[in-house]
């Protein structure tokens, strides 16, 4: 089976997110890693969303767009606004269901960071039956300090990145509103087949850097301390889709640039996210206060 033509992507953008310097750092990191990962599946016909706020400046939507036009890959790329990210289960059903087809599709969620192996797509196909729905993760990749060049090896269940779903566009909503750790119970729930495929090469990079949306201090010091930690070769640049030259400029870009200390970015305006389901009349007064309390989240 040709996975590729048959397959959607789609990435959180910044969504909730109105700190320049954020952005500044984070569209560099998307230049670098998940942009080039995932294009090179997109020249094999895969589809790739985007989910940006719909109160993104129009000078950082216009980035985008240009480096996703550099990449060569703005037919196969829809860049999909809502207002908060609540929303975007719905906003992605209702794209599927409009665009795709009625046979069985797949679905992969990747993190602005993330990288995949250029084989991703076609190990995971090895699993998959056209009549039948299926869950597959590839539970081997890297857990990589991108600034300082290092990786060890890491096993990770149903992650996001290295998780693909293979079923029908108008059961995604049901799929994508579990949370990545629960998804073996959702997939039993349906009667969906799981498949854990931990042979072979690694297929992803978990890239750990000083926004990550995680302890990163701790991670770093585990990964260099690792004995098992390797070097970021050529080799490995070349098999994960990185681009090498925007990765040296993103690292010395990084070099003095603030990080998000010990906070989870996506959960800085949970109560007001929260706010607005509760007081959906009133969805506009709250995404104002959303913008306001998102324009500094980084440490200084």
């Amino acid at each position: 089976m040709e996975l590729a033509p048959r397959t959607w992507f789609y990435t959180r953008v910044g969504i909730g997110i109105f700190d320049e310097a954020w952005w500044e750092f984070r569209t560099r990191l998307f230049a670098a890693t998940i942009l080039p990962s995932v294009a090179r599946f997109c020249q094999q016909g895969a589809r790739w969303v985007l989910v940006i706020d719909e109160d993104l400046s129009d000078s950082r939507v216009a980035a985008l767009k240009a480096m996703v036009a550099e990449a060569g890959i703005t037919s196969q790329v829809t860049l999909l606004p809502v207002q908060f990210h609540t929303d975007l289960f719905d906003a992605l059903h209702v794209l599927l269901l409009e665009q795709a087809d009625e046979r069985r599709v797949g679905i992969v969620r990747v993190d602005d960071d993330d990288a995949l192996a250029a084989d991703f797509l076609s190990r995971a196909s090895q699993h998959l039956r056209e009549d039948a729905s299926a869950l597959v993760t590839m539970t081997s990749g890297w857990e990589v300090a991108l600034a300082e060049r290092k990786k060890r090896p890491m096993e990770l269940r149903f992650g996001s990145l290295n998780t693909l779903y293979w079923g029908l566009p108008d059961t995604f909503r049901s799929y994508a509103a579990v949370g990545h750790h629960n998804l073996p119970i959702w997939a039993e729930k349906n009667g969906i087949p799981v498949v854990a495929d931990s042979e072979g090469d690694r297929m992803f990079m978990y890239m750990r850097h000083k926004q990550s949306d995680s302890s990163f201090g701790g991670r770093r010091k585990a990964i260099l301390e690792d004995p098992a930690v390797h070097d970021m070769t050529a080799e490995a640049i070349e098999r994960f889709g990185l681009d090498p030259d925007r990765y040296t400029a993103w690292r010395e870009f990084a070099r003095t640039a603030p990080g998000t200390g010990s906070a989870k970015t996506w959960a800085l305006a949970a109560d007001i996210v929260a706010a607005a389901r509760a007081e959906p009349e009133k969805r506009a007064e709250h995404k104002r206060r959303l913008i306001e309390a998102t324009r500094n989240v980084l440490q200084q």
